[in-house]
């Protein structure tokens, strides 16, 4: 793996934090690109100019690679969303709007993510470890999304099944999300963030 050239001085040599970070993000970029049927552990170290054997230093496996992919993206998920979920200062539903403008915004819509995202639902039926990290990212969502939905039905007097809403909310979104970023040309007016809104409004009665 090539070093860093730094300001036209000597390159320096990557940490193995940054060997590991760049073959994950390669793998990310990869996975985007081709899908599934046409990325693997070799053409990751073909992308890289290294011999297959530096990757599986990192990670024997490509399973253990395609863990390490997933991880990363589901880290800066959860660590953007966490905090607009945490935030304070605002009431529930500023943050419920600002959770589903990050959801759909092209940070999180764009072809990179929406490619790497398609390739790992495909490699999730097959791949056992990796569909337990989704299911493990599933629920850290639910863990920040769900308290949020229930402060915003308690501001509203809402006395429903809050479970309920909050499960479908969470569906809906993520198919609207699914919509929009593997098929952009489907997408009507009102767009998906709308959409998203407009279920909230109507499941607590509010507008």
């Amino acid at each position: 793996m090539k070093a860093r050239t730094v300001g036209g001085e000597r390159p320096q040599r990557l940490t193995p934090e940054d060997r590991r970070r760049l073959i994950i993000e390669t793998t990310i970029a990869g996975l985007a690109r081709g899908g599934p049927e046409h990325w693997t552990l070799r053409q990751v170290s073909r992308d890289l100019g290294v011999a297959p054997s530096l990757i599986t230093y990192f990670f024997s496996t490509w399973s253990d690679l395609l863990v390490g992919a997933y991880q990363e993206l589901a880290e800066r998920f959860e660590a953007q969303f966490s905090e607009i979920a945490n935030r304070s200062g605002l009431s529930a539903r500023d943050r419920l709007d600002l959770y589903i403008d990050a959801f759909f915004s092209d940070a999180w819509m764009g072809e990179d993510i929406a490619g790497v995202y398609v390739a790992f639902w495909a490699l999730g039926r097959s791949e056992t470890r990796l569909r337990a990290e989704m299911e493990r990212f599933s629920d850290m969502t639910r863990r920040d999304l769900f308290p949020l939905i229930q402060e915003h039905a308690a501001d509203c007097g809402f006395e429903g099944d809050i479970a309920t809403v909050a499960e479908t909310f969470l569906f809906l979104i993520s198919g609207l999300w699914y919509e929009a970023a593997v098929n952009p040309g489907s997408v009507r007016n009102p767009g998906p963030g709308d959409r998203a809104r407009s279920f909230i409004d109507f499941a607590f009665r509010h507008t």
